[in-house]
């Protein structure tokens, strides 16, 4: 039995469709990344699959109980993190911790780590309403997992946090996921997404476009160099094609992105010789491995901004 399955969800604002029949399941212990670029549905589904949103159509299910009929018995193994919250606006951060560890007297975790981690020690005396976008983040967060939930939905978890923080989000989830629960995280980071999740989906313009496991989804990209040109001038696509070690390619705009076999004598005429024999106006060259960001250029030719 899946921990969460989401069957068939459509959702429309007045005329405007946001939602186009998402379907997945998440198994028990599965850390799930739902990955997209900013304004491609995501929030919204979290909001439908929390209860606070109706569907057009279709349906959620926690451990096999509808979120519409059992909204209150789900939500007492959950904890859920919305990207945008105004709880508690007039509290102090202790304020608003204490209120919530009241609901749960019998939770186990260790609050102050929390805390510590998320460093959030000098602001326990802040009210909520005075704290940063990234504060806010964090302490909803604490919020969020200090019942010990069996499962979690982290929606943008790290937006507006640097890159220390970041990190420290990580290592909760982490922990967390060493516990084998059940987590659910949007975000549109490909790095936390490689980082975090044991599955992916991809999602645009409000369609899941691929689902697969991280090493399913890299497993094109086995032994694969990736050379990103930024160029002003046309190209010869056919003279790269029959370069040596060719794969593949992605021209959007000025960026001409190749993908080549991971040897060194390949990567030498690609980045050396083929400039010059196509007189390439190059501004820029980038030589990376292959990531997820790869995955979602390849299934809809655009970039992950």
């Amino acid at each position: 039995m899946p921990a969460i399955r989401v069957e068939n969800i459509h959702k429309s604002f007045k005329k405007i469709k946001i939602l186009h029949g998402i379907s997945f399941t998440i198994e028990k212990g599965t850390v799930f990344g739902l990955l997209g670029p900013n304004g491609m549905g995501k929030s919204t589904l979290i909001y439908i699959m929390c209860g606070l949103m109706k569907p057009n159509q279709g349906e959620v299910y926690f451990n096999s109980l509808s979120i519409k009929k059992n909204r209150r018995k789900i939500m007492q193994t959950t904890g859920v993190q919305l990207q945008e919250s105004n709880f508690f606006e007039n509290l102090t951060v202790s304020e608003s911790i204490d209120y919530i560890k009241s609901l749960y007297p019998k939770t186990d975790v260790d609050i102050n780590e929390l805390i510590d981690i998320l460093e959030l020690n000098s602001k326990k005396s802040t009210l909520i309403k005075n704290l940063s976008g990234g504060q806010k983040q964090k302490l909803y967060l604490i919020m969020c997992i200090m019942n010990d939930p069996e499962i979690l939905i982290l929606d943008e978890p790290t937006t507006g946090l640097d890159i220390q923080s970041r990190r420290n989000v990580w290592q909760l989830i982490k922990q967390d996921k060493a516990k084998k629960k059940t987590i659910l995280i949007t975000t549109h980071y490909i790095d936390e997404a490689e980082a975090l999740c044991d599955e992916i989906a991809f999602i645009d313009s409000g369609r899941i476009i691929a689902h697969n496991t991280l090493a399913g989804f890299m497993k094109k990209y086995e032994n694969t160099k990736v050379v990103e040109f930024i160029i002003d001038n046309d190209i010869d696509i056919l003279t790269i094609k029959k370069t040596p070690g060719y794969i593949d390619n992605i021209r959007i705009n000025s960026t001409l992105i190749i993908y080549i076999e991971d040897k060194k004598e390949y990567l030498e005429k690609f980045i050396v010789e083929l400039p010059e024999i196509l007189n390439l106006q190059v501004k820029d060259i980038t030589v990376r491995k292959a990531n997820l960001e790869d995955v979602y250029l390849n299934l809809t030719g655009k970039k992950f901004d």
